[in-house]
């Protein structure tokens, strides 16, 4: 399944990225809020956000993940950055992780959203 993100139909993009600072650590499941106030955020097990749940992602946040640690949304994300504060989703390290998978309807938003360094 292909996701749309401000616009754009994104199957994988790769890139590289090295990122910097404090962190907090996640464990699944996923719901609430991930706030600025505590990026980034790093996940070293696959995530989900469960069916009947939304995560909401402020602007600004940095949600990296550990190698082939894949994100996964069968409820709702609601990923909304800004044009000076992008919403970023890398790898934490040089490994690539194992990127996005939408296993409910097309519900979640992602809005200046940048997806890099997945397989």
């Amino acid at each position: 399944m292909l996701t749309r993100i401000h616009g754009i139909t994104v199957a994988t993009i790769i890139t590289v990225a090295c990122i910097i600072g404090t962190a907090s650590a996640v464990a699944p499941p996923l719901t609430g809020t991930l706030t600025i106030e505590g990026s980034p955020y790093i996940f070293a097990e696959d995530v989900t956000v469960p069916i009947g749940e939304v995560l909401l992602i402020d602007a600004g946040v940095e949600v990296l993940l550990d190698s082939a640690v894949q994100f996964r949304i069968e409820g709702r994300v609601l990923a909304q950055g800004t044009d000076l504060a992008r919403i970023q989703f890398g790898p934490n390290g040089p490994s690539p992780w194992g990127g996005i998978l939408v296993t409910a309807g097309d519900s979640s938003m992602f809005d200046y959203v940048e997806i890099f360094g997945a397989r």
